[in-house]
């Protein structure tokens, strides 16, 4: 459900975060080839390697009691869309660097992603199982990794079990 709303609310319809110095790329590089990308994301959906991203946004959402949630949207040439929200402990609590789990009661984290026709797969606090591991976390930077087993879900589910796996990212904050 905190997915839904952080898409619905803080993520859509919008740019994304260049993902190099100098321009972005198909393959995330700089458009010379010769300076490697600055912020990214990269990850496997059910065998299938994405990297570089073309858009892929990191946003902390204050909320009205003083506290934030993330929410990170990367989004590739064919319109798979990956989509993470991440929930602190108490609606006063910032996120920080530590561990996030799934789960039905904060901290937590939700993990959705969408490719195109294929459907749409998610683990939440009411199905399948996932983690973020944020590593590093300035007033201008995210980084981290995750990992999650998600089922079909929404009005078009995936078939199947959806294993996203070797997740890394270092975005840059607005």
């Amino acid at each position: 459900m905190i997915l839904a709303l952080w898409l619905a609310t803080s993520c859509s319809g919008g740019g994304g975060t260049a993902l190099t110095d100098g321009g972005t790329t198909p393959d995330g590089g700089s458009p010379d080839g010769g300076t490697p990308p600055t912020h990214f994301i990269t990850y496997t959906f059910n065998g299938t390697t994405y990297s570089g991203s073309l858009l892929a946004t990191a946003t902390l959402q204050p909320n009205a009691a003083g506290g934030n949630a993330l929410g990170i949207v990367a989004t590739d040439n064919n319109g798979d869309e990956l989509a993470i929200a991440v929930e602190p402990a108490t609606p006063q609590s910032m996120i920080a660097a530590g561990t996030y789990n799934t789960g039905s009661a904060a901290p937590f984290a939700g993990f959705q992603f969408t490719m195109g026709a294929a459907g749409t797969w998610a683990a939440n606090g009411t199905t399948g199982s996932g983690r973020i591991d944020i590593t590093s976390l300035t007033a201008n930077e995210i980084a981290g990794t995750f990992s999650a087993t998600m089922m079909g879900a929404g009005s078009n589910p995936g078939s199947g079990a959806g294993a996203l796996t070797n997740g890394k990212f270092d975005l840059a904050l607005p």
